[in-house]
């Protein structure tokens, strides 16, 4: 390791501290440096995999890789506290970030410019004031501030996390950072996690549906005759599959960003299980500029497989772009984010025509959607998520009928399926992702769903097909490979 100048980083401690101690509050301290700083300059050699690799060192960990982007956060120096989950939880995510990230004192010269403070995390699919049933580790909501954070761009950069408190000491402060600075995470490009052990189960007999009191398509067709008597326009129905697997979350999430570049690749652990998914939807995309909060979600509903060769991919593609009942699925979900985001001011681009996202396994319509939200501060941005979620592509419409049928017809809970994960940054911008294509892993058993948009034309029989083709993705991760 190269030798450390310390000098800036104690005028940086100094200066926490008569912040925190004129604001009467504990403040954050981030600090960054590129990682060539510390040694060996290994930028050209470390890969996701090594980055994710640090992380799972640590009991709170994230992951986030949506190209050209990849993050891995490391430890835990703030979190939401059970208090404030209490409140709304979009709220509770708001005076956190308001309280932490607002006030942080951000420092160091990186090739990526000045790094700001980040917080993690996510929010249930449903708001309840405890864990989800089957859930354990992931409460209504969770955000969290690291002690490390590792970021690739064009560059690695390494940034290091401190909450300073008014009554702490300057000297006992310089002692704590210095020695934590000087151990940072080795990212040795040859650091791996072992490989899963031999399952004893066959890859065929190694799973099993979460079943209710009705089978799923008993509950599709209830649906249907609801949508049919005018009472519901769309209501996205949700199975879950429990894998039986010795498939370690790290093993899984590199075969899930391997395979779906084209997704967003996340992991979230707080200690006890690991939520795993690659998912191709943002919720919302926020940038703060000009006094001005810049969106973008994407509506992504009506989906198909993909094909066994060109011309047929083709064919199913051009199929998909051309059904009445795909276009009018599609056009639900566009409606009700386009309607929630004007209730709330924002000024949204023209429309263009809905586009095919293709993936691996599948392809979807896809629409993005893109306003401007002037003379807000960025926190109103969890305002702005907590209108939105459910939107119509993972909830249905109207939406408080279509969540409450969910409640009281899924097999189980969804937790943090299909609800919003990401990130938000002291600068005013974020992403929140819905959190579908995805299980949660907890010892050897993996949890995971998969969900289809039911409309008055949806054929049970088709509709059970697509949650077959969603659910590829995750059984491939896991080394399952039949339904």
């Amino acid at each position: 390791m190269r030798s450390l100048d310390l000098t800036p980083i104690k005028k940086a401690i100094a200066y926490s501290l008569h912040q925190a101690q004129h604001l009467n509050q504990s403040v954050i301290l981030t600090y960054s440096w590129d990682y060539s700083k510390f040694g060996q300059d290994l930028s050209s050699q470390i890969t996701p995999s090594s980055l994710l690799a640090v992380a799972l060192e640590s009991d709170y960990k994230f992951y986030w890789q949506q190209q050209p982007l990849t993050l891995a956060a490391i430890g835990v120096v703030a979190q939401m506290s059970d208090a404030q989950v209490h409140l709304n939880r979009f709220e509770a995510a708001k005076l956190f970030c308001q309280n932490y990230l607002t006030n942080s004192v951000v420092r160091g010269e990186t090739a990526l410019g000045l790094i700001p403070t980040y917080a993690f995390g996510g929010f249930a699919f449903h708001d309840r004031p405890s864990c989800p049933n089957g859930w354990n580790g992931f409460p209504n909501a969770m955000l969290f501030i690291p002690k490390w954070v590792l970021q690739q761009n064009s560059h690695l950069v390494i940034t290091y996390n401190h909450c300073i408190h008014p009554q702490d000491c300057l000297e006992k402060l310089e002692k704590i950072i210095s020695t934590e600075i000087l151990e940072l995470p080795n990212l040795s490009p040859e650091l791996k996690v072992d490989p899963p052990r031999n399952s004893q189960r066959e890859s065929n007999h190694n799973l099993e549906e979460v079943t209710g009191d009705r089978p799923w398509t008993e509950i599709v067709e209830q649906a249907v005759s609801l949508i049919k008597l005018g009472k519901l326009d769309k209501v996205v129905l949700a199975r879950a599959l429990d894998v039986y697997t010795d498939s370690h979350p790290f093993i899984v999430l590199n075969s899930l960003r391997q395979n779906y570049p084209e997704c967003i690749s996340f992991l979230v652990d707080f200690g006890i299980a690991s939520f795993v998914g690659a998912t191709p939807e943002i919720l919302l995309h926020f940038r703060f500029n000009d006094q001005e909060l810049i969106l973008q979600s994407d509506a992504i509903a009506g989906s198909t497989r993909r094909g066994l060769s060109l011309s047929e991919d083709r064919l199913l593609g051009t199929l998909l772009l051309a059904s009445l009942k795909d276009r009018y699925e599609h056009e639900i979900v566009i409606r009700s984010i386009c309607d929630r985001l004007r209730d709330l001011g924002v000024n949204l681009q023209e429309l263009s025509s809905p586009k095919l996202k293709q993936l691996k396994n599948v392809q979807h319509l896809h629409t993005e959607i893109k306003g401007t939200l002037a003379n807000y501060h960025w926190l109103k941005s969890f305002e702005i998520l907590r209108e939105l979620h459910p939107t119509a592509a993972v909830g249905g419409e109207p939406q408080d009928l279509a969540v409450q049928l969910i409640q009281e017809s899924e097999a189980c809970d969804r937790g943090w399926y299909a609800a919003p994960i990401g990130w938000v940054n002291s600068q005013g911008e974020g992403v929140f992702a819905v959190g579908i294509r995805s299980g949660y892993l907890s010892g050897e058993t993996a949890r995971i769903y998969a969900g289809a948009g039911i409309v008055a034309d949806s054929d049970i029989a088709s509709e059970l097909g697509e949650t077959a083709i969603k659910f590829e993705a995750l059984l491939r991760a896991l080394g399952s490979f039949h339904l």
